[in-house]
């Protein structure tokens, strides 16, 4: 990693992962979709410069395009990602994971450019999924989060969303979702939330219902 000492530039052994930037997805970018194709260009990111975006065709595969579809282990790569200096889309998730966990060290989205409508954060038509998993997220730079039509997401509703913003602002728009969620108590269960300092929960390690 390049440091610089005494305004000399030097080279010095990371502490851990090295930063590395990585091209997004999305407007600006030769991808329209994380997909097969472009997965493997994520391995050991730490910051993502324009936007990501998660759509049935990256999923799925596209086969005018001879995309095969995409192993659901591999999202694992995000796990290194801190930053996306765009917006993050999910409108298409694998059905056998129920939380956005792979970006449990995303801690800042930009924001620096807008999905329709200024949107920075948008998770829609996941109905897998319930809950949201984003750990470390604490800065929402620019632009609104929309958040709809995922049918079993809890836990939404608790989140201070305005201490995300850097504004402190809120402007979450959260609609169509699973209705004043609670959680499950059951004995044989160990409740574990997943707290984010001062802005609520994100999710448990157990189930929710209404």
């Amino acid at each position: 990693m390049e440091v610089t000492k005494n305004e000399v530039k030097m080279c010095e052994p990371c502490s851990g992962l090295c930063p590395k930037a990585c091209e997004g997805t999305g407007p600006g970018s030769k991808y329209q979709t994380v997909d097969s194709s472009n997965i493997d260009k994520f391995v050991n990111c730490t910051k993502i410069l324009g936007n990501l975006d998660f759509l049935t065709i990256g999923l799925y595969g596209d086969e005018w395009l001879n995309i095969s579809a995409l192993d659901p282990n591999k999202l694992n790569v995000f796990r290194t990602v801190q930053e996306i200096t765009g917006y993050l889309n999910i409108q298409s998730w694998p059905k056998h994971m129920d939380d956005f966990s792979v970006f449990s060290s995303l801690t800042t989205i930009g924001g620096r450019t807008l999905y329709n409508r200024g949107v920075s954060l948008l998770i829609m038509k996941n109905s897998n999924v319930t809950s949201l998993g984003f750990r470390s997220l604490r800065d929402i730079s620019a632009g609104k989060v929309y958040i709809t039509e995922n049918e079993n997401l809890c836990y939404y509703h608790t989140i201070k969303w305005s201490l995300l913003f850097s504004n402190r602002r809120p402007n979450a728009d959260l609609k169509n979702n699973k209705a004043a969620a609670t959680v499950l108590r059951k004995k044989e269960y160990v409740i574990r939330f997943v707290l984010m300092p001062d802005a609520g929960v994100l999710g448990p390690a157990n189930a929710c219902h209404a």
